[in-house]
C-alpha cells in the first residue's frame, strides 16, 4: 500500500485525482492539504480524509505520506516540490511544471539528486486512443509525417475561475494551462521537438490568452499546428498527416481514432466501414470506463497506477521533469511571439513568460487562490 498526500484541493484534486485514487487497491491517501480551511474541510470530508492541514509545511513533515500530489496554482508547483523532495518524499506534479525556466531548472537538479521519484502529470499521455495512436506512428503506418495539429476547445466564463487561471504571468489563459498538454502530446507522438514558433491570440480585459492560434516546425521540418480556447465548444483533438495516411484522435470520444489511407477521402464507403469496426471495437472499453466518468476521467488512474508503480519498482516515470520543461518552454517562446509579432527559436526565447500589454485599468485582479 502506497500512501499518498494531496497539497490543494481544487477542482482538478476533486474531480480527477482523488476520485482516481480512491479506484486504486493499492493505494492510500492520508492527508490533504490546502490554504483555504474551507475548501479543505469539504474535500477531507467528501472522501474521508482524516488528516488535514492549511501548510504544506507541517503536513510534509507531520503526515506519514510517502508520495504527494502538487495540485496547487502553478506559481507555487516548483517550490513545493522543492520542499517535497527535502522532505524525502515522491513527488508528482500537475502540469505546466512551472511560471519560468530557473525554477524548472533548479527542480531539475534537486530531482536529480535525489532518489525519490518525481513525475509530471501530462495525464492526457495515458488516454488509451493515444496510446493506440503513438503505436500506430512508431509502426510507420503513416509512412514519412508531413504535419501535426491539435484543436483544444472549451467553453468558460472568467467569473467562474480564479483570478490566478486569468492571467498569463501566473500560468493562467489557454496557452500556459492547456497549450502545454498538446506541446508534450506532439513530442510524444512523433518524437520531435519543436524548433521555432510563432502564435497569435484572442485577448480580452477578463482574461489572457482566451484564444490561441499556433503555427510552428518541429524537428526536421514537420509543420505543426493548434487552436486553443477557452471560448468555444468542447472539443480536445489530434490529426497526424503522413504519405500514406491521415490519423485523427478525438479524445472525448471512445471512438475516436480515425485512420484514412491516403487513396481515401473522408466520403469514402470502405474507409467510413473501417472506422465503424474500430469504434465497434472501442466499445467494451468505453462501458468500463463510463463507470468511472469516461476514457479522459480514467487517464487520471492510469497515470496514478503507472506513477505508483515507478515507485515499488524504483524506476524512471515515463513522463519526466525534462518532459515537463520542454512543454513550458515551447509556451514561452510562444508568449515572446504574442509580445513581438514574430516567429520565436524555442532554444533562444527568453526564460520567463511575456508580459500581456493592457492598457491602464484594465488588469485581472491579482488575487492568487
Amino acid at each position: 500500500m502506497v500512501r499518498v498526500g494531496v497539497i490543494g484541493c481544487g477542482l482538478v484534486a476533486e474531480r480527477r485525482h482523488l476520485p482516481a485514487l480512491k479506484r486504486l487497491q493499492d493505494v492510500k491517501v492520508v492527508a490533504v492539504a490546502d490554504t483555504d480551511e474551507e475548501r479543505l474541510l469539504a474535500v477531507a470530508d467528501r472522501f474521508s480524509i482524516e488528516c488535514r492541514f492549511t501548510d504544506h509545511r507541517t503536513f510534509l513533515a507531520e503526515s506519514d505520506a510517502e508520495a504527494v500530489a502538487i495540485l496547487t496554482p502553478t506559481q507555487f508547483h516548483a517550490k513545493i516540490a522543492l520542499d517535497a523532495l527535502e522532505a524525502g518524499k515522491h513527488v508528482l506534479i500537475e502540469k505546466p511544471l512551472g511560471l519560468n525556466m530557473e525554477e524548472c531548472e533548479e527542480l531539475a537538479v534537486k530531482g536529480s539528486e535525489s532518489r525519490k521519484r518525481v513525475m509530471v502529470g501530462f495525464n492526457m499521455r495515458w488516454h488509451s486512443l493515444v496510446d493506440e495512436a503513438r503505436a500506430i506512428v512508431q509502426q510507420g503506418t503513416l509512412g514519412e509525417l508531413r504535419a501535426i495539429r491539435s484543436v483544444f476547445s472549451q467553453r468558460r466564463s472568467p467569473e467562474d475561475e480564479p483570478p490566478w487561471k486569468r492571467r498569463r504571468e501566473l500560468g493562467g489563459g489557454v496557452l500556459v494551462n492547456e497549450g502545454v498538454h498538446h506541446f508534450d502530446l506532439w513530442h510524444y507522438l512523433t518524437g520531435r521537438q519543436i524548433e521555432q514558433i510563432h502564435a497569435v491570440s484572442k485577448t480580452t480585459d477578463k482574461h489572457h490568452d482566451e484564444t490561441v492560434v499556433i503555427a510552428s516546425t518541429m524537428t526536421d521540418g514537420l509543420p505543426a499546428s493548434g487552436v486553443f480556447s477557452l471560448a468555444s465548444g468542447g472539443q480536445n483533438e489530434l490529426e497526424v498527416y503522413g504519405t500514406c495516411g491521415r490519423l485523427r484522435v478525438s479524445l472525448y470520444r471512445f471512438d475516436g481514432l480515425e485512420f484514412s489511407p491516403s487513396t481515401a477521402y473522408p466520403g469514402d464507403v470502405a474507409s467510413r466501414l473501417s472506422n465503424l469496426i474500430s469504434a465497434i471495437k472501442h466499445v467494451p472499453h468505453a462501458i468500463r470506463a463510463s463507470h468511472h466518468g469516461g476514457s479522459f476521467s480514467a487517464t487520471f488512474q492510469a497515470e496514478w497506477q503507472h506513477f505508483v508503480e515507478c515507485i515499488r519498482d524504483n524506476r524512471e516515470p515515463a513522463c519526466t521533469l525534462r518532459d515537463g520543461q520542454r512543454a513550458l518552454q515551447v509556451a514561452i517562446a510562444a508568449s515572446h511571439s504574442l509580445l513581438s509579432g514574430q516567429s520565436v527559436c524555442v532554444s533562444e526565447a527568453p526564460r520567463h513568460l511575456a508580459p500581456v500589454p493592457f492598457g491602464p485599468g484594465q488588469d485581472i485582479p491579482l488575487e492568487t487562490m
